[in-house]
């Protein structure tokens, strides 16, 4: 009984009933219990439906896969069988996999029990605390019911509870069926909203009733985000406003139970306000208005989307044919201004869906819809005409085909259409679509699509009836709608736009069509007729019917292939499957939220909106909880008192101490504060105080550095919105200046991967407690973890050691301190210079543009660099005049003695001479100081290291010959140089020979072993392609590949051929991970696919014996998929590229993971800019989290020792326990813009300098990288043979090594008509497709002129030209050529030269390479109608082999490719060069040699 009671005051409470009004009730409240209340127990509800069974509803039975079950069709039969002990009152049971549907069986919302009837099928189940369960019975019942109400419970259990009733039972909703969970989820979630909001404005469960709306809306954003099934678009600020008017009608209900203390919920303002919020946003008012018009309107919008369907005929589909090809293989767009296009016609043309199902033109989307119902592609033949449409007084059934002379045909899909348009020129009308690269005039249709185009004829035809009716009037507005309708009502039957005799039937025919015939006259040329009374009723009438946008029937999925290729989901060069990524629980919850399943690129979260709530937040926290009160801040400094004993002194008179105190606001060394500034009204700046001390004046001050949140740096709206990041900007302020202190806590995580789990549950305690203090309106406390360094690219540790000391100390100051000391200082034999010091007879870099008589001999038209490398002089003395103490190094003069450099002398020279040598000369010159740019040393040749790659990293050059410059004559160096040289060698090598031996002295420890004993770190290589990125890694010595994961074949078979040690995984990397975090008992940590999971059970023990666990790994690299962030991808848009981007995520997940000591990602350029920066945040947002120390940058390949345009970006990420890497110094010189990283605030960083004032060293051209190689025809396919001759340029030399035969010298065969265009490309710098013999087109000037007396004016001369020009098209007169099979073809296609205007004359097709410049970007399929085309051998009628394509990367002849000519050319487009990696390990190990000598 006590039970009892307790059950029906609850429901008292916790019951906000909601009788459906669509029906009176037969059974009232009162007449089941005296009290009003039914026995309904409080009981948890779990917070996901994500768990139910599946169930499967068709229109005449339903199939439920689950345990078995009785069936019942009578609803108080499954009651009776349900039940477990007596009922008491009316009987309380569960419903789990229920469907709420209407009499037709169709799933309706919960909330339409208030318009109209719905039923329930589902599992009845008896209710779990009843009494005690013998056995569960499971009864299936369908379509009982009607619903009469229901209710929402749970709110003091904070777990929502659903209840539904009808006339027999009520009913605890448990799960949905499958098919039912999206209806229902949005339902629940307000329900759990509704409970949220109940516990933030109940005093009995803590909470504050006076909030504001926007305190509410903060205090419950964060758990409505959380939930992972909160519907993706709108801001959740906005979500939780349009459920205003269900959260406050919820809990409204609540007030007659409420006990006396408790909340009174009926006119609180928070929920009136927030009432009116969604009232206002929702449009009520208007939305009532019209659907009164809506029922008496003769004409139903339901009505009105069928019929539209109605008037086609029954599906049918279309077969693409085998030759069609790509419109973005023919045409090139893609421009945000539609008008810029370029224009086609399409013959033979038919429009269908993803599927091949047919569709109608009226079912595209107009300019003003704003969502895609259903993507629609085009299919036809792509001519160049004369435009022309079709005649309506001459052709009954489709347009005539515009006027052709001689042109190509080009079968071609197109991609998504985005729009069309009806051109309407009085009699003459023609039709347009626009994908994203032109727009295509329409000419006849398919034969086959005929039945879905002529209803689209028939309304512009009638359209054009109606335009004519108008023209006949005087005034075109005198025509209503009515009188409209009445007039083609009267038209006889055989009038091409007849439509019927009956006016309704008409009036029904134009609202059906009406979208198709306001889109003709909104191009009608003639306004009075745009802007008539028929065309403001048409639209009027279409308004009042929500005829905004065509609505087509509902069409099922088909199991039919993509019939369009540009959605088709594989590449079809790859033999992989795309797969979802596999994740930790980090990673996914720092991504969930922001990464839909395939990351489109048009997904913008990186918005005003999203910046300025993020902002406000964090400002409205600290007004609300840490501003001094206002008038406080501006106190004079006699209300600012030092709180405790002075704690030193400077002998300038400064006092330090370590608190003040602001008439009770204590401020302390070590606090942040904000200080108001002039320009900081509403974010004023955030500081870190070092110290505080008065000064001789008596002032009170403080010396702080500043503190920037989250969304001030280059993470954005990505970061925490309490984090606060440290930097090395610093400067004093007076105590007065301060307007209050921010609680920061300075955080130092445990690292580790051991520590993972204990950081993953301190992330829920943090969170939980930071919700709490929301709801209770209690302050929040910001973090502090990290040192951001924009001028360096970089997010670092703190030095906690050294932070708030209070004696006056400042990591700051003293590194400003450093850059003071390394200025400009001058003696007299001597100078320093940004921070090196320079002595007579030392070897320096002189900039070349400061010696005057460099001369370019470069060719004019040659694809060259240009650039000079860094002048090397030997440093003689100082020319200079004025005081030591007052020079400057723009006016100081050195002398210096200049060597000279091969490639001063001629090109040849170069190329046969090694690239460090220099020759001494006499010439003396003078240069100002700022010239000089840093030392080298220069050598006898036989005292240089061996290199074993073409990456120079030493600063060392060998001299042995002289040069005369007047002459220009080499000669044998003289003894007394060779002495010189000597002793400089000598000394140098003294230094060097310290310098090792003080670092072998001092190296201890784990990091002086890796420096002494070659302990190379542990290395996992993820998408570990051919390996190109590894080899370079352990050339350096710093690393050792003992797993890699790569999922092609062909691949990972070159991988194993060049690392043989290394245990490769050919696997998906999902499955890889999967397996790793099962075997070592962390699968609850997994998120993965099911296939994944079943994947990784069946690999064999021996694979799994062979997966590297945590603290294995040590270092961990790769490059994720790029074809999603690829410029160079035609096909970025598909679903495969589209998962590839996903790639990312696993990628971070085994970094998360294995928790390796560094880590190092690379990409391509555009990973730093796709999707508007948001990858490339939430990628350093996710390796902060785990606590690694960040520095992110671009690098040009061509810089570090390849002859190859090739922009990367890379992400280092370093231990808290180790040094970050530098990045590598360019050394040779190479053309190119500086590689800038935007920071927000027009702030931008580069990771290195430019080389344009150049570098140690020349460029490599592409005659030093392949000019030795023998000559091979098209199509060679001979796998090994000699190389014909010895190595001519230090490249060569060096590329070669010990190999004595040369692999891979293969050739892609060109078919026969390319093989004649390439031969006829001339061999001279530069030559593309334009260097091909000329188009002949006959001149119209004679035409023209022979006409000229027959007209009497300027203008009509004009229209002669115009007439002339059109009647003659540019392809009249092609140069063409025979092919072996007889065909006659043009050299050209028709295309390339049409379209060479609007696509900056599709430079590069077909283009040759250029002996003395650089090769393009390596791609994965080098053609020449690529999208980078010139690979055109230089000299040789072919494409590049694919050991030249391997030069270009910097791959060592003696690396070995796997599979067929493709897949190695796509193995090496998808490397990291070799040199490029080696350069990243150098600098590597000499990060870790730092940190070992800082440990000692």
């Amino acid at each position: 009984m006590e039970k009892t009671e307790r059950q029906g005051k609850d429901l008292k409470r916790s019951r906000a009933k909601t009788k459906a009004s669509s029906k009176p009730l037969k059974r009232k409240r009162s007449e089941s219990n005296g009290s009003g209340s039914r026995k309904i127990p409080k009981k948890d509800a779990a917070s996901s439906i994500s768990h139910c069974k599946a169930i499967f509803l068709t229109d005449k039975s339903t199939t439920i896969e689950t345990e078995s079950f009785q069936f019942r069709n009578e609803e108080a039969a499954a009651i009776q069988l349900t039940r477990v002990c007596k009922d008491d009152f009316l009987p309380n049971r569960r419903l789990t996999a229920f469907v709420f549907h209407d009499e037709f069986g169709e799933p309706q919302p919960v909330e339409m029990v208030e318009e109209r009837n719905l039923y329930i099928s589902g599992l009845i189940l008896p209710l779990e605390d009843a009494c005690d369960d013998e056995k569960e019975t499971r009864i299936r019942c369908e379509g009982f019911g009607p619903i009469i109400s229901w209710s929402l419970s749970g709110y003091d259990d904070n777990s929502p509870i659903i209840w539904v009733s009808t006339e027999a039972a009520d009913y605890e909703c448990i799960n949905p069926a499958t098919v039912y969970q999206k209806q229902y989820s949005l339902f629940f979630q307000k329900a759990c909203t509704c409970v949220e909001v109940y516990r933030v404005l109940s005093k009995s469960c803590g909470g504050n009733p006076n909030l504001s709306l926007n305190q509410l809306l903060t205090a419950i954003v964060h758990s409505v985000t959380e939930r992972t099934n909160v519907p993706r678009g709108a801001s959740v600020k906005d979500l939780i406003i349009s459920w205003g008017r269900f959260i406050h009608d919820q809990l409204i209900g609540l007030d007659e139970t409420a006990p006396k203390n408790d909340t009174i919920f009926r006119n609180l303002p928070v929920l009136v306000s927030l009432r009116d919020a969604s009232d206002k946003a929702a449009g009520l008012a208007s939305t009532r208005t019209k659907l009164k018009r809506r029922k008496s309107t003769i004409f139903s919008s339901t009505k009105i989307e069928y019929d539209i369907a109605d008037n086609y005929p029954p599906p049918a589909y279309y077969q693409r044919g085998i030759n069609e090809i790509h419109e973005r293989a023919v045409f090139k767009g893609e421009t945000d201004d539609a008008d810029q296009l370029p224009h086609h016609v399409l013959h033979n043309w038919c429009l269908y869906g993803f599927d091949g199902r047919f569709i109608s033109l009226e079912f595209l989307q107009s300019n003003s819809s704003s969502v895609i119902e259903q993507q629609i592609y085009c299919s036809g033949i792509a001519t160049i005409g004369d435009g022309s449409g079709f005649c309506l007084d001459t052709c009954s059934n489709y347009p005539s085909s515009p006027t052709v002379i001689n042109a190509d045909r080009i079968p071609v899909y197109l991609s998504t259409i985005k729009d069309w348009k009806i051109d309407f020129k009085s009699s003459t009308v023609s039709i347009s679509i626009r994908t994203d690269i032109a727009w295509y005039r329409l000419a006849n249709p398919l034969t086959q699509y005929g039945p879905w185009y002529e209803p689209v004829l028939k309304t512009i035809t009638l359209a054009v009836s109606i335009a004519e009716l108008l023209k006949e009037q005087r005034r075109a507005s005198r025509l209503s709608f009515p009188e409209v309708i009445k007039r083609l009502a009267d038209f006889n039957e055989g009038h091409p736009a007849y439509v019927s005799s009956i006016s309704a039937d008409v009036e029904r025919y134009i609202f059906v069509h009406g979208q198709t015939i306001l889109k003709q006259f909104a191009n009608y040329p003639d306004p009075s007729i745009r802007k008539c009374a028929f065309v403001r009723g048409l639209r009027d009438n279409l308004k009042e019917l929500h005829r905004t946008k065509l609505v087509k029937k509902k069409i099922f999925p088909s199991q039919k292939e993509h019939v369009n290729l540009e959605a088709a989901v594989p590449h079809k060069t790859s033999e992989t499957k795309a797969m979802p990524a596999t994740t930790t629980k980090l990673i996914s919850r720092i991504w969930h939220k922001y990464c839909s399943k395939y990351l489109p690129e048009d997904f913008n979260y990186e918005d005003t909106e999203a910046l300025q709530e993020t902002k406000s937040i964090f400002d409205e926290n600290f007004k609300k909880f840490y501003c001094v009160p206002k008038g406080k801040s501006q106190c004079a400094s006699t209300k600012v008192r030092w709180d405790g004993e002075k704690v030193g002194k400077t002998s300038s008179g400064e006092v330090f101490y370590k608190r003040a105190n602001f008439d009770g606001l204590v401020v302390s060394v070590g606090d942040s504060v904000q200080v108001k500034t002039a320009d900081s009204e509403e974010s004023p700046p955030v500081f870190f105080i070092e110290y505080m001390f008065e000064d001789s004046d008596a002032r009170k001050l403080a010396h702080g550095r500043l503190m920037l949140r989250g969304y001030q740096t280059v993470l954005g709206h990505v970061s925490d919105k309490r984090e606060l990041f440290l930097t090395n900007h610093c400067q004093e302020f007076g105590l007065s200046e301060i307007i209050g202190t921010m609680p920061t806590e300075i955080q130092s995580v445990p690292w580790g991967y051991q520590h993972r789990k204990t950081n993953a549950d301190n992330y829920k305690i943090d969170r939980a407690r930071v919700a709490d203090k929301k709801i209770k309106g209690k302050p929040t406390k910001f973090f502090c973890r990290s040192l951001y360094c924009p001028e360096r690219g970089a997010f670092l540790c703190l030095k906690t050691s050294s932070m708030g000391l209070g004696t006056g100390y400042c990591y700051s100051c003293k590194i400003k301190e450093l850059r003071n000391t390394s200025a400009f200082k001058l003696s007299r034999y001597n100078f320093t210079f940004k921070g090196t010091k320079y002595h007579i007879h030392d070897f320096v870099y002189v900039a070349p543009h400061s010696i005057s008589d460099e001369t370019d001999k470069t060719p004019k038209n040659a694809r060259s660099v240009v650039l000079k490398p860094f002048t090397v002089c030997q440093f003689l003395g100082i020319d200079q005049h004025k005081p030591f103490k007052n020079a400057d190094p723009e006016s100081t003069i050195v002398k210096l003695r200049r060597f000279f450099r091969p490639e001063d002398i001629s090109a040849d020279t170069a190329y046969h001479s090694d690239i460090r040598e220099i020759y001494y000369s006499e010439q003396v010159i003078k240069v100002p100081v700022v010239a000089v740019k840093g030392k080298c040393e220069v050598r006898e040749k036989e005292d240089l290291n061996p290199i074993p790659t073409t990456y120079v990293f030493q600063h060392i050059f060998f001299c042995e010959q002289l040069y005369d410059p007047i002459s220009g004559a080499l000669q044998k160096l003289p003894l007394q140089v060779k002495r010189s040289l000597s002793q400089r060698k000598s000394g140098k090598t003294a230094v060097n020979r310290r310098t090792s031996q003080k670092r072998k002295k001092g190296a201890r420890g784990s990091h002086g072993e890796f420096a002494d004993c070659n302990k190379f770190l542990a290395t996992l290589d993820i998408f570990a392609g051919c390996g190109g990125l590894s080899s370079g890694l352990e050339q350096s010595g710093v690393s050792k590949t003992k797993w890699a994961i790569e999922y092609e074949k062909s691949a990972s078979e070159a991988f194993q051929l060049n690392h043989p040690d290394a245990t490769v995984f050919t696997r998906n990397c999902n499955v890889i991970l999967r397996a790793i975090m099962t075997v070592c008992g962390d699968a609850d940590d997994c998120i993965s696919t099911a296939e994944a999971a079943d994947l990784a059970e069946k690999l064999a023990q021996k694979e799994i014996d062979g997966l590297p666990r945590p603290g294995d790994v040590e270092f961990i690299i790769g490059g994720p998929p790029c074809q999603g962030f690829s410029k160079m991808n035609r096909y970025k848009e598909r679903s495969w590229s589209k998962v590839q981007c996903e790639m990312i995520l696993a990628f971070l997940s085994f970094v998360d993971y294995f928790r390796p000591k560094f880590f190092l990602l690379e990409n391509v350029r555009n990973f730093i800019f796709f999707n508007k920066g948001q990858i490339f945040r939430f990628t350093l947002a996710s390796l902060l989290e785990m606590g690694y120390q960040v520095r992110f940058g671009i690098l040009e390949a061509g810089a570090y020792g390849v002859s190859q345009n090739r922009k990367r970006a890379f992400i280092w990420a370093a231990s808290p326990e180790e040094n970050v890497p530098e990045w590598p110094e360019p050394m040779y010189v190479f053309k190119g813009p500086r590689l800038k990283i935007p920071l927000g605030g027009n702030i931008h960083y580069a990771a290195v300098g430019s080389t344009a004032n150049g570098a140690p060293f020349r460029a490599i051209t592409i005659r030093d990288t392949i000019g030795e190689l023998p000559a091979v025809r098209n199509g060679a396919l001979k796998p090994i043979m000699e190389y014909k001759s010895g190595p001519i340029s230090w490249f060569q030399h060096q590329i070669r090594g010990d190999m004595q035969v040369l692999k891979d010298h293969i050739s892609k065969e060109m078919n026969e008509l390319n093989l004649l265009r390439c031969r006829k490309i001339p061999k001279r710098p530069g030559s593309d497709w334009h260097d091909l013999p000329d188009k002949q087109v006959p001149s119209c000037s004679l035409l023209v002129l022979s006409y000229v007396h027959y007209v009497s004016s300027l203008m009509e001369v004009l229209m002669l030209i115009k007439r002339a020009l059109r009647c003659i098209s540019p392809f009249t007169h092609l140069v063409q050529v025979e092919l072996s099979n007889g065909k006659v073809v043009n050299l050209l296609p028709s295309w390339l030269l049409k379209t060479a205007g609007r696509n900056n004359q599709w430079k590069g097709l077909y283009g040759r390479l250029d002996w003395a410049g650089k090769f393009p970007t390596c791609i994965t399929d080098p053609q020449p109608m690529g999208k980078v085309g010139r690979w055109f051998h230089p000299a040789q009628d072919r494409i590049l082999t694919v050991r030249e394509y391997a030069r270009a990367q910097g791959f060592p002849d003696s690396y070995q490719f796997a599979g067929n000519i493709q897949q190695k050319h796509r193995q090496v487009g998808n490397a990291v060069p070799p040199p490029l990696a080696l350069a990243l390990g150098r600098k590597l190990k000499e990060s870790i040699e730092d940190t070992s000598s800082e440990l000692t």
